[in-house]
């Protein structure tokens, strides 16, 4: 799908391309593939994952989300190209919390260098 409409013109994307693929055979994963073109070259590109599930760093380009009483999820990215940090979100007063626990996690992949162009994949499977 083409997402840069879903921007503003001040953001400078001329094209953002997001595709979505399952793939079964022969290991299932999910990819996630991000193919953009910006106006400029910018390091203020952030690709972000939500998840009730407290991220473990598994190296610079991975991640697991471990769940309760089931496999963790792996997520793999290009850890020479993305660096990843994690937010913790506390859900106290939130009707969220009954459902999703305390808190919910935010990780966020951002580019070690400014691009103008780039193409991207996020890849997840169950560990």
């Amino acid at each position: 799908m083409d997402i840069a409409g879903a921007y503003p013109e001040e953001a400078g994307i001329a094209s953002w391309r997001r595709t979505i693929r399952l793939v079964r055979e022969p290991k299932g994963y999910v990819e996630v593939e991000e193919d953009f073109w910006l106006r400029a070259a910018s390091d203020r590109i952030t690709l972000t994952l939500m998840t009730p599930c407290k991220p473990r760093r598994e190296g610079p380009g991975a991640f697991a989300l471990p769940v309760e009483g089931a496999r963790a999820l792996a997520v793999h990215f290009d850890g020479r190209v993305l660096e990843a940090s994690v937010e913790e979100m506390p859900l106290s007063g939130s009707s969220l919390r009954s459902e999703w626990g305390d808190f919910l996690y935010r990780i966020l992949l951002r580019p070690k260098a400014a691009a103008k162009r780039g193409r991207w994949t996020v890849r997840m499977a169950a560990a």
